[in-house]
Protein backbone atom coordinates (compact mmCIF):
# COMPACT_ATOMS: atom_id res chain seq x y z
CA UNK A 1 0.00 0.00 0.00
CA UNK A 2 1.37 3.32 -0.92
CA UNK A 3 0.98 5.97 1.44
CA UNK A 4 2.06 9.28 3.21
CA UNK A 5 3.79 10.10 5.84
CA UNK A 6 4.25 13.38 8.01
CA UNK A 7 6.16 13.79 11.48
CA UNK A 8 6.69 17.08 13.35
CA UNK A 9 9.25 15.67 16.17
CA UNK A 10 6.80 14.09 18.12
CA UNK A 11 4.04 12.23 16.10
CA UNK A 12 4.58 10.31 12.84
CA UNK A 13 1.39 10.21 11.30
CA UNK A 14 0.88 8.15 7.82
CA UNK A 15 -1.96 7.85 5.51
CA UNK A 16 -3.22 6.45 2.37
CA UNK A 17 -5.09 7.85 -1.01
CA UNK A 18 -7.64 5.35 -0.61
CA UNK A 19 -10.33 7.21 1.37
CA UNK A 20 -7.78 9.44 2.65
CA UNK A 21 -7.65 6.76 5.66
CA UNK A 22 -4.68 7.14 8.89
CA UNK A 23 -2.84 3.70 9.08
CA UNK A 24 -0.23 5.08 11.90
CA UNK A 25 -0.43 6.81 14.65
CA UNK A 26 3.17 6.62 16.40
CA UNK A 27 4.71 8.43 19.15
CA UNK A 28 8.38 7.89 21.18
CA UNK A 29 8.53 4.56 18.78
CA UNK A 30 4.70 3.71 20.11
CA UNK A 31 2.16 2.80 17.70
CA UNK A 32 -1.45 4.15 18.75
CA UNK A 33 -3.81 3.25 16.19
CA UNK A 34 -4.98 -0.48 15.71
CA UNK A 35 -3.51 -2.03 13.11
CA UNK A 36 -5.76 -4.87 12.06
CA UNK A 37 -4.23 -7.75 14.35
CA UNK A 38 -7.22 -9.73 14.66
CA UNK A 39 -9.80 -10.51 12.05
CA UNK A 40 -13.04 -8.72 14.03
CA UNK A 41 -12.63 -5.45 12.35
CA UNK A 42 -10.05 -4.68 9.16
CA UNK A 43 -10.41 -1.48 8.87
CA UNK A 44 -8.50 1.27 10.92
CA UNK A 45 -9.96 5.08 10.48
CA UNK A 46 -12.41 4.98 7.87
CA UNK A 47 -14.22 8.42 6.96
CA UNK A 48 -17.59 8.83 6.98
CA UNK A 49 -19.39 10.60 3.97
CA UNK A 50 -22.04 11.75 3.02
CA UNK A 51 -23.86 9.86 5.53
CA UNK A 52 -23.02 8.83 9.11
CA UNK A 53 -24.46 4.97 10.04
CA UNK A 54 -26.92 3.83 7.72
CA UNK A 55 -29.92 4.21 6.07
CA UNK A 56 -33.58 2.47 7.55
CA UNK A 57 -33.81 0.51 4.52
CA UNK A 58 -30.55 1.28 2.89
CA UNK A 59 -32.06 4.59 0.13
CA UNK A 60 -33.08 8.15 0.59
CA UNK A 61 -34.87 10.41 -1.89
CA UNK A 62 -33.96 13.44 -3.90
CA UNK A 63 -36.18 15.37 -6.28
CA UNK A 64 -38.52 12.30 -6.18
CA UNK A 65 -35.60 10.00 -7.56
CA UNK A 66 -34.33 6.36 -5.19
CA UNK A 67 -30.69 6.56 -4.33
CA UNK A 68 -29.41 3.51 -2.80
CA UNK A 69 -26.35 4.03 0.12
CA UNK A 70 -24.25 1.84 2.43
CA UNK A 71 -23.80 2.53 5.74
CA UNK A 72 -21.38 5.50 6.38
CA UNK A 73 -21.47 6.32 2.55
CA UNK A 74 -19.14 5.76 -0.33
CA UNK A 75 -16.15 8.21 0.80
CA UNK A 76 -13.87 5.66 2.49
CA UNK A 77 -14.22 3.27 -0.67
CA UNK A 78 -12.72 6.25 -3.08
CA UNK A 79 -9.37 7.34 -3.82
CA UNK A 80 -8.46 10.77 -2.50
CA UNK A 81 -6.25 13.32 -4.68
CA UNK A 82 -3.50 14.50 -2.64
CA UNK A 83 -3.79 18.35 -2.09
CA UNK A 84 -1.01 19.49 -0.38
CA UNK A 85 1.47 18.05 1.49
CA UNK A 86 4.13 19.44 4.26
CA UNK A 87 5.94 18.11 6.74
CA UNK A 88 3.33 18.59 9.28
CA UNK A 89 0.17 18.80 7.25
CA UNK A 90 -1.04 16.21 5.09
CA UNK A 91 -4.55 17.57 3.15
CA UNK A 92 -6.64 15.30 0.89
CA UNK A 93 -9.84 16.07 -1.67
CA UNK A 94 -12.42 14.04 -3.15
CA UNK A 95 -14.49 15.50 -6.12
CA UNK A 96 -17.91 14.71 -6.99
CA UNK A 97 -17.76 12.67 -10.52
CA UNK A 98 -20.00 10.84 -12.36
CA UNK A 99 -19.65 7.76 -9.66
CA UNK A 100 -20.43 9.66 -7.11
CA UNK A 101 -23.41 11.65 -8.72
CA UNK A 102 -25.07 8.03 -9.16
CA UNK A 103 -25.80 7.60 -5.90
CA UNK A 104 -25.16 11.35 -4.47
CA UNK A 105 -26.76 13.92 -6.84
CA UNK A 106 -25.07 16.69 -5.29
CA UNK A 107 -21.54 18.63 -6.79
CA UNK A 108 -18.80 18.98 -3.59
CA UNK A 109 -14.98 19.30 -3.30
CA UNK A 110 -14.70 16.87 0.41
CA UNK A 111 -11.10 18.08 1.96
CA UNK A 112 -9.95 15.95 4.83
CA UNK A 113 -6.78 17.53 6.06
CA UNK A 114 -4.24 16.12 9.02
CA UNK A 115 -2.14 18.88 10.68
CA UNK A 116 0.70 17.82 13.52
CA UNK A 117 1.39 20.25 16.64
CA UNK A 118 3.17 19.64 19.27
CA UNK A 119 1.97 16.13 20.57
CA UNK A 120 -1.38 16.70 18.99
CA UNK A 121 -3.00 15.45 15.73
CA UNK A 122 -5.91 18.02 14.45
CA UNK A 123 -8.58 16.49 12.12
CA UNK A 124 -10.22 19.04 9.45
CA UNK A 125 -13.36 18.18 7.49
CA UNK A 126 -14.30 20.95 4.16
CA UNK A 127 -17.19 20.36 2.71
CA UNK A 128 -17.52 22.55 -0.72
CA UNK A 129 -20.82 23.08 -2.77
CA UNK A 130 -19.72 23.34 -6.22
CA UNK A 131 -23.27 23.40 -7.60
CA UNK A 132 -26.67 25.21 -8.15
CA UNK A 133 -29.05 23.49 -5.16
CA UNK A 134 -28.36 23.57 -1.48
CA UNK A 135 -26.12 20.47 -0.29
CA UNK A 136 -26.88 17.73 2.36
CA UNK A 137 -24.69 15.50 4.28
CA UNK A 138 -23.00 14.44 7.46
CA UNK A 139 -19.57 13.71 8.46
CA UNK A 140 -17.57 11.95 10.80
CA UNK A 141 -14.45 9.73 11.61
CA UNK A 142 -13.84 6.59 13.01
CA UNK A 143 -10.50 5.88 14.25
CA UNK A 144 -9.93 2.84 16.08
CA UNK A 145 -7.18 3.11 18.62
CA UNK A 146 -5.27 -0.04 20.62
CA UNK A 147 -6.69 -0.91 23.59
CA UNK A 148 -4.90 -2.30 25.68
CA UNK A 149 -1.95 -0.19 24.78
CA UNK A 150 0.48 -2.79 26.27
CA UNK A 151 0.72 -6.59 26.33
CA UNK A 152 -0.84 -8.24 29.08
CA UNK A 153 -3.45 -5.93 29.53
CA UNK A 154 -7.23 -5.82 28.97
CA UNK A 155 -9.65 -3.74 27.50
CA UNK A 156 -10.88 -4.28 30.73
CA UNK A 157 -8.21 -2.36 32.88
CA UNK A 158 -9.25 0.65 30.72
CA UNK A 159 -11.88 3.38 30.97
CA UNK A 160 -12.93 6.42 29.72
CA UNK A 161 -13.39 9.79 31.09
CA UNK A 162 -15.15 12.79 30.39
CA UNK A 163 -14.55 16.37 30.77
CA UNK A 164 -18.10 16.66 32.90
CA UNK A 165 -20.72 14.18 34.14
CA UNK A 166 -22.33 12.72 31.47
CA UNK A 167 -25.86 10.55 30.64
CA UNK A 168 -24.16 8.40 28.60
CA UNK A 169 -27.01 6.52 26.02
CA UNK A 170 -26.40 3.19 23.87
CA UNK A 171 -28.20 2.57 20.59
CA UNK A 172 -30.13 -0.39 20.00
CA UNK A 173 -29.59 -1.42 16.68
CA UNK A 174 -31.85 -2.32 13.35
CA UNK A 175 -30.46 -2.70 10.17
CA UNK A 176 -26.37 -2.21 10.80
CA UNK A 177 -26.49 1.15 12.38
CA UNK A 178 -30.36 2.60 12.19
CA UNK A 179 -31.62 3.62 15.14
CA UNK A 180 -34.37 1.29 17.04
CA UNK A 181 -34.32 3.19 20.49
CA UNK A 182 -32.03 4.75 23.05
CA UNK A 183 -31.63 3.53 26.28
CA UNK A 184 -29.87 5.51 29.15
CA UNK A 185 -26.43 2.68 29.93
CA UNK A 186 -24.46 5.04 32.69
CA UNK A 187 -26.40 8.21 34.57
CA UNK A 188 -24.67 11.31 35.77
CA UNK A 189 -20.89 10.01 35.57
CA UNK A 190 -17.53 10.86 34.10
CA UNK A 191 -15.72 8.14 33.90
CA UNK A 192 -17.19 4.84 31.87
CA UNK A 193 -15.36 1.34 32.51
CA UNK A 194 -14.89 -0.24 29.50
CA UNK A 195 -15.79 -3.99 29.00
CA UNK A 196 -16.33 -6.07 25.17
CA UNK A 197 -19.84 -6.92 26.99
CA UNK A 198 -21.04 -3.67 26.19
CA UNK A 199 -20.87 -3.77 23.03
CA UNK A 200 -22.55 -6.66 22.61
CA UNK A 201 -26.06 -5.34 22.07
CA UNK A 202 -24.92 -1.43 20.94
CA UNK A 203 -22.95 1.22 20.46
CA UNK A 204 -23.00 4.10 23.02
CA UNK A 205 -23.26 7.47 22.17
CA UNK A 206 -22.93 10.77 23.81
CA UNK A 207 -25.17 13.57 22.78
CA UNK A 208 -25.32 16.97 23.06
CA UNK A 209 -23.47 17.08 26.62
CA UNK A 210 -21.51 19.02 28.45
CA UNK A 211 -18.16 17.71 28.02
CA UNK A 212 -16.04 19.16 25.32
CA UNK A 213 -13.09 16.31 25.41
CA UNK A 214 -12.52 12.43 26.52
CA UNK A 215 -9.75 10.92 27.61
CA UNK A 216 -8.81 6.98 27.29
CA UNK A 217 -7.01 5.85 30.72
CA UNK A 218 -5.73 3.47 32.59
CA UNK A 219 -4.71 2.51 36.05
CA UNK A 220 -1.82 0.10 34.79
CA UNK A 221 0.47 2.61 32.86
CA UNK A 222 0.76 6.57 31.93
CA UNK A 223 -0.25 6.64 28.84
CA UNK A 224 -3.27 8.69 27.56
CA UNK A 225 -5.49 9.64 24.59
CA UNK A 226 -7.15 12.36 24.51
CA UNK A 227 -10.01 13.43 22.14
CA UNK A 228 -11.16 17.29 22.58
CA UNK A 229 -14.46 17.02 19.89
CA UNK A 230 -15.69 20.05 21.32
CA UNK A 231 -17.35 21.18 17.85
CA UNK A 232 -19.15 18.04 17.34
CA UNK A 233 -23.16 17.22 18.79
CA UNK A 234 -22.10 13.64 18.74
CA UNK A 235 -19.72 11.17 20.25
CA UNK A 236 -19.70 7.16 19.03
CA UNK A 237 -17.88 4.71 21.43
CA UNK A 238 -17.60 1.11 19.27
CA UNK A 239 -15.49 -1.83 19.33
CA UNK A 240 -16.00 -5.62 18.38
CA UNK A 241 -18.46 -7.95 20.40
CA UNK A 242 -16.11 -10.41 20.32
CA UNK A 243 -12.94 -9.15 22.48
CA UNK A 244 -10.08 -7.21 19.58
CA UNK A 245 -7.77 -4.76 21.04
CA UNK A 246 -9.01 -1.31 20.21
CA UNK A 247 -11.76 0.65 20.68
CA UNK A 248 -13.36 3.59 18.46
CA UNK A 249 -14.04 6.95 19.72
CA UNK A 250 -15.81 8.78 16.94
CA UNK A 251 -16.89 12.06 16.76
CA UNK A 252 -20.28 12.50 14.78
CA UNK A 253 -22.09 15.62 13.22
CA UNK A 254 -25.14 13.38 12.00
CA UNK A 255 -26.72 10.24 13.50
CA UNK A 256 -28.09 7.07 11.44
CA UNK A 257 -31.79 7.40 10.42
CA UNK A 258 -34.70 7.33 12.80
CA UNK A 259 -37.08 4.05 12.47
CA UNK A 260 -39.87 6.05 10.10
CA UNK A 261 -37.64 8.89 9.37
CA UNK A 262 -38.62 10.99 5.98
CA UNK A 263 -36.76 9.70 3.21
CA UNK A 264 -36.20 12.96 1.59
CA UNK A 265 -32.66 13.64 2.64
CA UNK A 266 -33.71 17.26 2.80
CA UNK A 267 -35.61 16.84 5.31
CA UNK A 268 -33.48 13.85 7.25
CA UNK A 269 -32.38 14.56 10.94
CA UNK A 270 -29.52 15.39 12.22
CA UNK A 271 -27.94 16.62 8.86
CA UNK A 272 -26.18 20.00 7.81
CA UNK A 273 -26.95 21.79 4.76
CA UNK A 274 -24.56 23.98 2.50
CA UNK A 275 -25.45 26.90 0.31
CA UNK A 276 -24.37 26.73 -3.30
CA UNK A 277 -20.75 28.26 -3.50
CA UNK A 278 -20.89 27.93 0.64
CA UNK A 279 -18.36 25.60 2.44
CA UNK A 280 -18.68 23.87 5.81
CA UNK A 281 -15.73 23.24 8.20
CA UNK A 282 -15.34 21.18 11.36
CA UNK A 283 -12.64 20.05 13.28
CA UNK A 284 -11.41 17.85 16.03
CA UNK A 285 -8.18 16.73 17.85
CA UNK A 286 -6.05 13.89 19.57
CA UNK A 287 -3.67 14.58 22.00
CA UNK A 288 -0.95 11.79 22.84
CA UNK A 289 0.91 11.31 25.86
Amino acid sequence: MICETISNGYITLSATQQGAEVISIEQDGREYLWQKTAPQWQEQAPILFPIVGGLEDGFYEYDGKRYDMNTHGFARDMKFEIEEKTYTRLSYVLKYNEETLKVYPFRFEFYVIYELVGHTLKVTFVIKNKGENRLAAAVGHHPGYRCPFLNGEKMEDYYLEFECSETISRVLRKNGFGIRKLQDYIIDTNILPLSHDMFKEAVILKANGKSNWVKLKSDHNNYEIKVDFSEYPYLCLWSSAEPAPFICIEPWNGLPSNVNEDKDIMKKEHMVYVEPGDRYTISYSVDFR
